[in-house]
């Protein structure tokens, strides 16, 4: 649904008349969902399945951060985990990625490594060094055959570099490769059963998928609250123009590469991604929000 040409208040009137919802492929949804206090089983849950780490362990002992609450600026926001999890003397991020661009992937692995150098930083001994852990739910992939794959540092001839680096390690699910599984729910392993309501967007098939298992029945029913809150809604519309008009300027900026004559191109620029915008059906005072022009400049163009 593209949420960044209607208002607030009937984007939410659509989807419930689709019968819909924002899924949580959306960062903001998955972190709202992995932060509430009620989620604990399930996220201990998921932890656990992919690190093989003990399910209790990390249900007792893990701590859970928002890094969203912390910043107010869109920059800043940017450049903060989805998720960040401590369990213990381990520190684990989890990274929801929708579009698999080389920043997206730049930036995961530069949150990586930010969080190895803490870590070191931290402990005091090398015994209290624990794990550094990324989990990146990964929508766009298609090299990976399966569901799960641990990544480890190697050379370009793939030959395993340092296998005492066993403390630091990325996860990868790959998301895409449940896209075209059997919704048959009896044949589903729990594990498939929270990654498919992560990416649903019908009720229909989110209540299938969370019958008879109350922690999933919260899930989805957190899922569904998300999608009727204006604020969260409006967070995410936001984000939509956000993102539309970075690809545009990226784009446009792309193909004028270093061309002479900056300003008249940096203007002609400007008039195509608000041509596109416009064509998308955007409304010209967002517009004008995000690229600080003016509804008259707007318009003359």
């Amino acid at each position: 649904m593209k949420t960044y040409s209607i208002a607030v208040d009937e984007i939410i009137k659509v989807l419930e008349e689709k019968g819909e919802v924002i899924n949580a492929l959306n960062d903001r949804v998955f972190k709202s969902l992995f932060t509430d206090d009620n989620m604990r089983g399930i996220l201990s849950y998921i932890i656990s399945y992919v690190t093989e780490i003990d399910k209790d362990y990390i249900y007792e002992n893990m701590y859970v951060t928002d890094s969203y609450e912390t910043v107010h600026n869109i920059k800043e926001k940017e450049n903060t985990h989805d998720l960040k999890v401590e369990v213990g003397s381990n520190v684990i991020t989890l990274e929801m990625n929708q579009f698999n661009d080389r920043e997206t992937r730049f930036r995961n692995s530069a949150h990586f490594h930010e969080s190895i150098v803490k870590k070191l930083e931290r402990a005091k001994t090398k015994e209290d060094i624990g794990r550094v852990i990324q989990i990146s739910f990964d929508v766009k992939i298609g090299y990976l055959s399966d569901l799960i794959s641990s990544i480890m540092m190697m050379d370009l001839k793939r030959h395993i570099i340092d296998s005492s680096e066993e403390n630091f390690i990325k996860y990868k699910i790959n998301l895409s490769k449940l896209r075209k599984i059997d919704y048959n729910v009896s044949k589903l392993s729990r594990f498939e059963r929270i990654l498919l309501i992560m990416m649903e967007s019908k009720k229909s098939k989110l209540k299938s998928l969370a019958k008879g298992d109350k922690e999933l029945e919260f899930m989805v029913k957190k899922i569904e609250d998300m999608s009727k809150d204006p604020n969260m809604v409006r967070y995410i519309k936001d984000e939509n123009l956000r993102r539309i008009a970075y690809e545009m300027d990226m784009e446009e900026s792309n193909k004028k590469g270093h061309e002479s004559g900056y300003s008249e191109g940096e203007r002609d620029n400007q008039r195509k991604i608000v041509k596109r915008m416009l064509d998308k059906n955007v409304d010209i005072k967002d517009i004008a929000l995000y690229t600080g022009l003016s509804e008259k400049e707007i318009l003359k163009m």
